[in-house]
């Protein structure tokens, strides 16, 4: 497969009434082919299920950053 262009953008986002809580915007612009005979109902389901677990990672590596 070919990785296109792929980018990773944060945009913090605003607390009420001085909230304690960080809160940002996660925007994940992913540009790939894998270049198969797989159906593309097929890929769009693993690609789902790879966002979709990489997102939960992604917030338990900041819970725990947040906890140091």
């Amino acid at each position: 497969g070919e990785n296109g262009i792929v980018c990773w953008v944060t945009q913090r986002l605003p607390t009420e009434n001085n909230a304690k809580e960080n809160k940002c915007k996660f925007i994940w612009i992913l540009n790939t082919n894998l270049k198969g005979w797989l159906p593309q109902r097929v890929i769009d389901n693993s690609l789902t299920t790879t966002l979709v677990t990489f997102m939960g990672a992604l917030r338990n590596y900041v819970n725990d950053l947040s906890r140091v």
